[in-house]
């Protein structure tokens, strides 16, 4: 699993220490949030979102949450990650 945030490369390496499991990446020009069409306006802070992709780059589900923290609920996410 991949996750992609616009936090500072040092505030991204910090939590990759905690989270061995996850592969963190960094965004903090908000290149990959445009490119997906999760950037409001000239906001600093993204649309907050979750995508499952599968091996051929095809998105399999998506949840986009309102602004704010808005993220998917874990049961939702471990459903979809199920099928």
């Amino acid at each position: 699993m991949i996750a992609i945030a616009a936090d500072a490369v040092a505030d991204t390496a910090k939590l990759q220490a905690k989270l061995p499991a996850l592969t963190l990446l960094t965004d903090p020009t908000l290149a990959a949030v445009a490119a997906w069409g999760l950037r409001f306006g000239d906001a600093d802070e993204p649309w907050p979102a979750t995508f499952i992709v599968d091996r051929t780059g095809a998105i399999t589900w998506r949840y986009v949450g309102a602004k704010g923290k808005d993220w998917p609920a874990y049961d939702d996410l471990a459903a979809a990650l199920a099928k």
